[in-house]
């Protein structure tokens, strides 16, 4: 999976980069760090900061954490925006394309959600379409022209 993610970015990704850029990604989002740590699998020292640390994760910090998911949600989302042409395409036409298909995964994603995520996109043109009853059958989506 490695090789194949490497690959397509264009430059060696490891699980040491990806656990690096995951903890900067934290740091800027103002996390502290005894989350980054509980985040990534590390430990406590102690059986009382496992504690603490629990308690204060539930109660306080919930705030910060859903920041750092709303940021990453519309991180992911101009991510994906870039893979949309300038020219209309309609969303059952982008569940199909490859490129789509493999960043879906690679962040995690269904295709549902993937193009949720993009529609959610402010740089991401959408229109709704109907057929001659007024059902929904999808919509079309576009790049707009200052991304």
């Amino acid at each position: 999976m490695w090789k194949k993610v490497s690959n397509a970015a264009e430059f060696k990704i490891t699980p040491q980069v990806l656990r690096k850029w995951h903890a900067t990604m934290l740091g800027e989002l103002m996390v502290p760090d005894r989350f980054a740590d509980m985040f990534q699998g590390r430990a406590p020292k102690s059986v009382l900061a496992k504690h603490t640390r629990t308690r204060y994760f539930q109660v306080v910090n919930k705030e910060a954490i859903e920041k750092a998911f709303k940021l990453y949600k519309r991180w992911v989302s101009y991510r994906l925006g870039r893979l949309i042409p300038y020219d209309k395409i309609h969303s059952e036409k982008l569940k199909s394309d490859n490129r789509f298909i493999e960043e879906c995964k690679f962040y995690g994603l269904t295709l549902h959600e993937g193009f949720y995520a993009v529609a959610a996109c402010p740089k991401i043109g959408t229109q709704a379409v109907t057929d001659y009853s007024g059902r929904n059958q999808g919509l079309f989506l576009w790049r707009k022209e200052n991304y």
